[in-house]
């Protein structure tokens, strides 16, 4: 008998330099207008679609990636640093190399920072992020 897959571990247990299974996703135009509809974005609708708003791509990559980690209830997420180093394209594929970069507790919380690297199909950056994201260390009961 085949034993259930083990629990992605809890964001509170991964200390700075963890890092994450590289993943790769693709920049889907229902997604993209889900997201302008979403955010209220008008001005990427009247290019025709064709190019992505960085923030998005970022908001993309972290969805993918917390199928990685549990954020434990009660999480916050406080900040998000975005670099655009080029545009990026609708239907475009994207690889995604993430690590956590800061960890520290303070008040019964825990301060984390991971870095998101998002890669095109040629191995080039595309764009960087940082998203900082606050857990209690110990979860309340439901």
């Amino acid at each position: 008998m085949d034993s259930a897959p083990d629990p992605p571990a809890a964001l509170t247990t991964l200390t700075r330099g963890a890092t994450f299974p590289p993943i790769t996703f693709r920049l889907e135009r229902p997604e993209v207008e889900a997201y302008l509809d979403a955010v209220g974005d008008r001005a990427f609708r009247a290019g025709g679609l064709t190019s992505v708003p960085p923030v998005a791509a970022a908001a993309f990559a972290l969805r993918a990636l917390l199928v990685t980690f549990r954020l434990p209830d009660g999480s916050v997420h406080t900040g998000e640093e975005v670099d655009f180093i080029r545009p990026l394209r609708t239907g475009e594929a994207l690889r995604c190399e993430s690590a956590v970069t800061q960890s520290s507790d303070r008040a019964g919380y825990r301060f984390s920072t991971v870095e998101q690297r998002l890669l095109d199909e040629d191995g080039q950056a595309v764009l960087t992020s940082r998203a900082m994201l606050m857990s209690p260390l110990t979860e309340a009961s439901s």
